[in-house]
Order: structure tokens, then sequence, then C-alpha cells
């Protein structure tokens, strides 16, 4: 890696923040909706888990580009909030021993506070690290720092889940949770350490013709083709929703997984997105990200069909690899879409809204997949066929799976390109696809600076004209 103009060291505290950060995240975000299930909550409650907090908290964001609209201090935005952050896993250790009575209310509102500080950091972090790595070596560094931060992540996965089987094996879940959160909280402060370390690059603030509003961005959005592109990803991510916080409940309750069996189902997904970022991003540069957009937005409403042929747990992970690669290439696509058609002086304030409708879409899925899990039969009978499903939570996969189909027919055809590409068609990408080899590296890093390579032309579309 060449020299930066900020010293070497700044950004190797920044990679070793990162690593302690994910590691937090495998400890125990991974873990939050298994604490659920063991805490004997439902189908509702496990939808508002997974989608409530993260509603709330994107308004953090907002606040937060407020705040930097105003105040040249990031770092300050950053640190002391992630402590914060740190701190919050304590009432969650204590929650099954201290908070016996309404414990569904303190586990959503301590998750809420969770989010929302997490959300708060995200604009600022942002600007901060697209300030300090310098375009010329932003790709590979940030590529380096993901391969490792991918790897703490599984590392923590992996041990929490085996120290949650062991515990339940000596009938002490209780405590083996208490030991993740724990991790969790060590981590996040490991993490706070490097993080304090960082220097921070000076900031100039946005002048007022560069800031606009939400209600400003959203009645512009089908208008323009930033728009467009978040309304696809807000009606898509809602789709996934209807079903996706219900699968770890679906392994847990319905399947009897162990929990080393719902560990590894979890770690496929981040292991072969991990894998094929590369590869995405190589696709995106050579085909553009809308034709990965458009691939990845058609297949998969593939997933949740899958999930109502077998029970296998063989089977299971087949399906969660599949997941795995074409969300990697949608979450990718989309990623550096925003880096091509947002101006980087707008880039905090358009993600921090694209988030807000985003998780908008989140509350509102998981909400409809919420009340579904809990007043669906299992049983039924359909033009004289009778229908019995070992969990209602089938009828929710089907349902989710053909919301995706919709979405994808009437959003992707209005969405155009925003970069130079040649000509190419669908099957072409699918050969590409097929030929690739998965093990070339990770590269990836939602919103953090961190373009495909030779993406580093400033002269992009403004989301609101």
């Amino acid at each position: 890696m060449s020299k930066h103009p900020v010293s070497d060291k700044s950004l190797s505290d920044s990679i070793k923040d990162g690593c302690a950060h994910a590691a937090m995240l495998g400890f125990g975000e991974a873990y939050i909706a298994p604490f659920a299930i063991f805490l004997g909550m439902g189908g509702l409650v496990i939808g508002l888990l997974a989608s409530l907090p993260l509603f709330l908290g994107s308004f953090a964001q907002v606040l937060s580009v407020y705040f930097l609209d105003r105040h040249p201090h990031r770092k300050l935005m950053v640190v002391t909030p992630a402590a914060l952050q740190a701190l919050t896993w304590i009432p969650l250790f204590f929650l099954p021993l201290i908070f016996l009575r309404h414990q569904v209310l303190f586990l959503i509102g301590f998750s809420m506070i969770y989010y929302s500080l997490a959300s708060f950091i995200a604009p600022a972090w942002n600007s901060w690290m697209g300030d300090l790595v310098s375009p010329t070596i932003r790709s590979g560094y940030f590529g380096h720092r993901d391969r490792l931060r991918t790897f703490f992540q599984l590392a923590g996965i992996l041990i929490a889940g085996v120290s949650l089987n062991i515990a339940k094996n000596r009938d002490h879940e209780i405590g083996g949770f208490g030991w993740i959160f724990g991790l969790a909280l060590l981590a996040r402060m490991v993490s706070v350490y490097y993080l304090n370390r960082v220097r921070e690059p000076g900031y100039r603030l946005p002048a007022d013709e560069e800031t606009f509003s939400f209600f400003k961005f959203l009645r512009r959005s089908l208008h323009n083709n930033f728009g467009r592109f978040t309304l696809f990803m807000a009606f898509m991510i809602m789709t996934m929703s209807i079903a996706g916080p219900f699968f770890a409940l679906y392994m847990l309750r319905d399947l009897q997984f162990s929990y080393l069996q719902f560990t590894a189902a979890t770690t496929m997904v981040i292991l072969t997105q991990a894998l094929t970022f590369y590869n995405w991003g190589r696709l995106g540069d050579k085909f553009g990200n809308r034709k990965i957009l458009k691939m990845t937005g058609l297949t998969i409403p593939i997933i949740p069909f899958l999930w109502l042929m077998s029970t296998r747990f063989e089977f299971i992970l087949m399906i969660q690899a599949l997941a795995g690669i074409l969300w990697g290439g949608l979450t990718l696509s989309a990623a550096n879409f925003i880096f091509d058609a947002v101006t980087p002086v707008k880039r905090a304030r358009c993600v921090a809204y694209y988030n807000v409708l985003i998780n908008s879409g989140t509350l509102i899925g998981a909400g409809l997949g919420g009340v579904m899990a809990i007043s669906l039969p299992t049983e039924f009978t359909l033009f004289s066929y009778h229908f019995s499903l070992l969990s209602n939570l089938k009828i929710l996969f089907l349902v989710s799976g053909i919301a995706r189909i919709i979405v994808g027919l009437v959003f992707l055809p209005v969405i155009r390109e925003v970069k130079e590409v040649p000509t190419s068609s669908a099957w072409d990408i699918i050969l590409q696809v097929v030929e690739i080899s998965p093990f070339r590296g990770w590269r990836f890093s939602a919103f953090d600076g961190t373009p495909p390579s030779g993406q580093h032309d400033d002269k992009k579309a403004s989301p609101d004209s």
C-alpha cells in the first residue's frame, strides 16, 4: 500500500477499530434474535425487534446530518456514541436476571438505543473516513480492511455459537448469552480505543445550496433516477422483511436446529457474500451496477420459494449459500450505485435519507410478517386441496417471494445506469458469473467511500436534480 498524507498509523488504527467492531457484531448483534427466542418471545416480537429499532434509529442519521452541517468535529460525533453503544450491552447482559417483568419492552428499548447510536455514527464516520483515505488507495485499503472485518465477524459468530451450544448442554443458556454479550461489550470498547487514536482531517461545512430536507428528497423521488433507485431498494427490503426476521425463528423453533446448526447457516450467508464481493464489484465495473441490480433483483425472489422445498440441514446450507451470493451482488451494486449517482458533498445526507426509507420498509415488512406469524393457520383448504404445514411461517416465505417478483418487475425497468459502460446482455453477465472463481478476494464496504477500482471521478449526478 502506498504512503498516504495522513500517517499510516491512523489507517492501521482504523483497521483495528473495524475488526473489533466486526467482532462485536459477531458476538452480540447476530444473536439478539436467538436471545429473544430463548426468552420465549414469539413471531410478532421477533418482527418488531428486527425492524422497529432500525426504523427509529434511522432518524438518528438525519439528526447526525443536522449536526454535521453545523459542527466540524466529526471525531467527537463518532467516538462518544460508540462508547455509549458499548454500554448498551450491560443491560442486555442482566436482562434475564433483573428485568423479570416486561422483558419484551426492555429488550426492544435497549435495542432502540443500540441501533440509534449506531445510526448516529454512520454519516460522520463516512465523511471522516472519506477524507482520511486518499482516493488513490481507497479501494485497496478498504478491501483489505473488509477482508479482516469479515474474518473477525465470522470468528465472533462461531465462538458465540459454540459457547451457546456448550451452555445449553449444561442447562445454563442464560450464562451463555451473558458471556457472549460481555464479549460484545469488550470488543466495542477496543473499537472505541482505536477510533480515538485515528486522526481527524479538516472539514468544510456544506453551503446552504448543498443541503435539502428529507421531505424535498421524498417529493422528488419519483422524478429522478436516484429517487427511483431508493424506492426500489426500500420496497425490496420491505418484501424481504416479511420473511427475513423469521428464518431464525423457523430454524430454532420449528426445525429444532441446535445453536451449532443455526451458527453454520448464519455464517454461510456471510461467507459466500465475502467470497464473491470482489467478483461482483468487477462485474459492476465492467457491465454497470444497474445490470447487476437487475440480475440479482430478479433472481433473489427464488430464495424464499426454496425454503418451502426441504427442511434438511444440508439443503438449508445450500439455500443460505445462494442467498449470500445474490444478496452480496445486490447490496454491493446498490452501494456502488450510490457512489456513482451522488456527489461527495451530498453523500452523507443522501445515505441518511436512503436509510430512513430502507428502514421504513424494514418496519412495514417485518410488522406485516409478525402479524401473519401469529394469525396464519398451519392447516387450510384451498380449491378442495387440504394443506398441513410444519409451520405457518412457510406462508410468509411464499408471500415474500411473490412480493419480491412484483417489486423487481415494477421498479427495475425505470432505473438507468449513470456511468458509461459497454453494451451487454444478461447472458454476458451470466457467463462471467459462471466462469469467475469466488476465491480471488473480498472487496466491499457499504457507504464508507469505497468505489470499485477506476471509479474515482467526482463528476456525478446530483440526486435531487
